[in-house]
């Protein structure tokens, strides 16, 4: 399996986590609608780690923020995983990890690693950004390991389960990883041949409008 490394202060790195704390709710203190404690054991879905994400208005303020907007078709997907660059060295006051045996520090890059599945894409269409059209990119979405199995962010759709062949991605680029996201419902939406869109939100008011009226809004 590839891994690669950032350092656990990057930009990257928060904002593949988009800044949040991931939590997990045991099964057995949730609730059925009666209010009763549900006694089924736990399963892999229950335990799908939670995130609070950015919100935005519709597309085209997701757009102001991207660094990168394409059409895209899916290819495949693969596992990897995301591990922290630390260090014993630095300021005491600032790097937690400060005079940690080697031991010691690959725990801690262990504990600190991040489950990912990611998703090849297709371009056909770039809007934004620097990639073209023809290009494979790589897109990695959050998840937790349970029992082997990879558990996505419970907001996350995989885009190998998207519906539509065409997808458009509103994406964050990163030096020495995958893109990814920036909210894994309002910056991902699938796409007709007609060109309307439809969006994986839930938000009240959230505006989705047409590919036409985003190109147009991007090349102002």
């Amino acid at each position: 399996m590839k891994a690669f490394a950032l350092p656990m202060s990057a930009l990257a790195l928060a904002a593949l986590l988009s800044s949040c704390a991931t939590t997990v709710v045991p099964a057995e203190q949730r609730t059925d609608p009666t209010g009763s404690a549900e006694e089924a054991s736990p399963r892999s879905s229950d335990l799908a780690p939670t995130a609070d994400w950015l919100s935005y208005a519709g597309p085209k303020e997701v757009a102001q923020d991207a660094d990168v907007v394409i059409v895209a078709k899916y290819v495949d997907e693969h596992r990897d995983t995301l591990y922290p660059d630390v260090s014993a060295g630095g300021d005491p006051e600032t790097n937690p990890q400060h005079g940690l045996s080697e031991e010691e520090l690959e725990r801690a890059r262990e504990d600190g690693a991040i489950p990912l599945n990611v998703s090849r894409v297709e371009v056909t269409e770039v809007l934004k950004g620097g990639a073209k059209a023809g290009q494979t990119l790589e897109i990695a979405q959050i998840a937790t390991e349970i029992d082997g199995e990879l558990v996505p962010e419970s907001s996350t759709t995989l885009l190998k389960d998207v519906e539509s062949e065409l997808l458009l991605l509103f994406l964050a680029e990163y030096d020495d990883a995958p893109y990814d996201l920036l909210n894994p419902t309002e910056a991902l939406y699938e796409l007709d041949q007609d060109g309307t869109l439809r969006s994986f939100s839930d938000q009240p008011g959230f505006q989705v409008g047409t590919l036409r009226e985003l190109r147009a809004e991007i090349a102002r």
